[in-house]
Order: C-alpha cells, then sequence, then structure tokens
C-alpha cells in the first residue's frame, strides 16, 4: 500500500475543481451568445415587420385620399389626375410627381405642386417641368416627413398608362354618375373610359445605409433622378425609383393603384 501526500492530493483536487468551472463558466457563454443571437434575431424581424406596417400604411393613405378626394377637383386641370389626363395624348409616358404633405393647407394632389418628368429608354430622366417643387426634399423635415415622428416621406407619381392591359375589377375612381352632357348633342348613354395608375412610394430616410442629399445621394438619384412607373414595354428596363431605393439600401413602400374614370354623357329625357 502506497502513501500519497496529502498536499499533491489537495492540488489535483483543486485542479479538478478549477477546469470544472472553466468548462461550466464556457458552457455558460455558449448558451448566452445563442440565446443573444436569437433575441437580435427576434428584435430584428420585429423591427423589420414594424418598419413594413409604418411604411404600407404611409403609401396606402395616399391611395385612401385618391379614392375619397372629390372626382371633379382632382380631374379638372387644377388636379394631378386633370392635368395627367389633358396632356397624355400629345405628350404619353410623362409622369406627376409630388411630395405627399400631409401637414401643408394646400389641397390634395394640386397640379401646381407637381412636377412633370419623363423616362428614357436609357434609363436617365427628362424633366420637363421642375417648377413644382414636386419632388420630395429629404432635409425638409418640416413638410416633407409625413408622419408624426417626423420619420417617413412619401412621393407619389400619377401616370397614364398606354400599355393595353385590361383594367383590374373595382377601379372605378368615381362613385357618382355626373351628367355632363348638359347643352350639348352628345348621344345619350355615350360613355368614355380612361386609365389611370398612381404609384405611391413611402421610405424612412433615416435607415438609409447611403447619404441622403448631396450628389450621387438618395435624394439625387433616386427621388429626382428615377421614374416611379416603368409598366410601358419601352421602359421595361429602366431602374425605378423602387429599385434605386432598394440598391441604396433604404427601406421603402410601393403600392400601386390603377383607376378606370368612366365620364357617362347623357341626356334628359325629352
Amino acid at each position: 500500500m502506497s502513501n500519497v501526500p496529502s498536499g499533491s492530493l489537495v492540488k489535483t483536487q483543486r485542479g479538478a475543481t478549477l477546469i470544472t468551472v472553466l468548462l461550466l463558466l464556457i458552457v455558460i457563454t455558449v448558451v448566452g451568445l445563442i440565446a443573444m443571437r436569437q433575441g437580435l434575431t427576434s428584435l430584428n424581424i420585429a423591427t423589420n415587420s414594424q418598419i413594413q406596417t409604418v411604411l404600407a400604411s404611409s403609401s396606402d393613405t395616399v391611395l385612401n385620399n385618391f379614392a375619397r378626394a372629390d372626382v371633379k377637383q382632382i380631374t379638372s386641370i387644377a388636379g394631378v389626375i386633370g392635368a395627367a389626363l389633358n396632356n397624355s395624348t400629345p405628350n404619353p409616358n410623362q409622369e406627376y410627381v409630388f411630395c405627399y404633405r400631409p401637414t401643408s393647407s394646400d389641397p390634395f394632389g394640386l397640379s401646381i405642386n407637381a412636377n412633370i418628368i419623363q423616362g428614357n429608354t436609357d434609363g436617365t430622366v427628362k424633366n420637363v417641368d421642375t417648377g413644382g417643387g414636386g419632388f420630395c426634399d429629404l432635409s425638409n423635415t418640416t413638410t416633407d416627413f409625413g408622419s408624426g415622428r417626423k420619420a417617413v416621406v412619401t412621393q407619389v407619381a400619377v401616370t397614364v398608362p398606354t400599355d393595353a392591359s385590361p383594367l383590374p375589377p373595382l377601379s372605378n375612381l368615381s362613385h357618382d354618375g355626373t351628367n355632363v352632357s348638359q347643352g350639348s348633342a352628345l348621344p345619350q348613354n355615350f360613355v368614355t373610359q380612361q386609365r389611370v395608375r398612381v404609384t405611391a412610394t413611402a421610405l424612412l430616410p433615416a435607415f438609409s445605409t447611403s447619404p441622403l442629399t448631396g450628389d450621387g445621394s438618395v435624394q439625387s438619384d433616386c427621388l429626382r433622378g428615377r421614374i416611379s412607373d416603368n409598366t410601358d414595354q419601352s421602359l421595361a428596363s429602366v431602374e425605378t425609383v423602387t429599385d434605386c431605393l432598394a440598391r441604396k439600401g433604404v427601406p421603402a413602400n410601393t403600392q400601386i393603384q390603377e383607376y378606370s374614370l368612366r365620364t357617362a354623357l347623357t341626356q334628359p329625357a325629352s
């Protein structure tokens, strides 16, 4: 029977205890890192979901404003839809662009507050009329940011489609009949139909990974330098505002609504 010195036994036990503690610390650290990663992933998913909810609500508000607007007012030459329709025959594929400014005292959708642009097949944009201040200004948090927290910017484009796509169901802009044939010799129940497409793009500039203003910025390249609607066959390969925002890492939500404006010409019964 051999005698083991008591001092050596104590040192061995202390060494084993230290290794066990270190292993436990490693296990706890690994478990903590996994939990932290899962927590960050859940937070990221929740944040992305909240962002998309806010953006969708902002772009949807614009479409609801068009649906609730007075048809006579918004289809007159003073409204963006009326101006776009009036100008569509001599100048097809032009966009009437305006910034949705809910805090402004001006009526919604005035053509005087819109810029007119036209997309070229080479991807460039021709500025036809930029006197309306229609492009959203990402440095102007006073009027151009729509939410109460001054976080969301929404830019709107109105176009008259030139493609032959059929109209979607329930797309009538006018819900009330209007007699516009009084005093004319037009036949009774003569109906004209015109299509209008509205593109609303809401974005969160604060989450951008690119510069917001200046040369090569989100404002100059995307909001001012791109069209919103490339559904025309000749513009199918042209980068849109939405594409540009995605390329620059800006969270955005784009909603498109096409309306059918039907004008019934009726005569009073004799």
